[in-house]
């Protein structure tokens, strides 16, 4: 049996979830907002993310951004 010392901390899941949740709204805006992505793709987004998907929707975003 190991000890809580012997154990490494690995980052809850939870705390990366909540990151995307609170997080990739405003990306989406920001990016909308600076014409780096068109309405069908933030409408796409906007999407993603109500569904709870709000990291599948960065990576819609963000693979528009550098396809540029």
């Amino acid at each position: 049996m190991s000890t809580s010392d012997e154990r490494s901390y690995v980052e809850p899941l939870d705390a990366f979830a909540e990151w995307f949740e609170s997080e990739v709204p405003g990306i989406v805006t920001g990016l909308q907002q600076s014409g780096r992505i068109n309405d069908r793709v933030a409408d796409s987004a906007w999407t993603l993310i109500a569904e709870g998907h709000s990291r599948v929707a960065l990576e819609l975003v963000m693979d528009t951004v550098d396809a540029a």
